[in-house]
């Protein structure tokens, strides 16, 4: 009777170790599959953060160029002004009588 019994415990110890170790390799499956949704999901994430940042900085030297060409034409329009203001003096001198043509041909 007592070999029963202990044949009996035997054989639920080995049943309940099967269960047992189904489910660990159950939850080492899950870890698994957790692991590869989580690297996809950080993977999906730096791209689009990477996209995001790559617009942003798109953005900005947008604007910088916008703002580059809008100077430049500003610096453009005092230079053309100044050579204006100057032609204007030399033309002034030239009509005084302060300067002479052929001076400011040698000059």
């Amino acid at each position: 009777m007592t070999q029963m019994v202990a044949q009996k415990a035997r054989i639920t110890a080995l049943e309940e170790n099967e269960a047992l170790m189904t489910q660990m390799v159950a939850q080492k499956a899950r870890i698994t599959a957790l692991k590869v949704e989580r690297d996809r999901d950080i993977r999906r994430a730096s791209r689009v953060a990477r996209t995001d940042i790559a617009t942003r900085y798109r953005e900005i030297l947008e604007s910088l160029k916008d703002k580059w060409t809008s100077k430049k034409k500003g610096v453009s329009a005092e230079i053309q002004l100044h050579e204006v203001i100057a032609n204007i003096d030399l033309l002034n001198e030239l009509k005084d009588g302060g300067l002479t043509v052929d001076a400011e041909l040698a000059h």
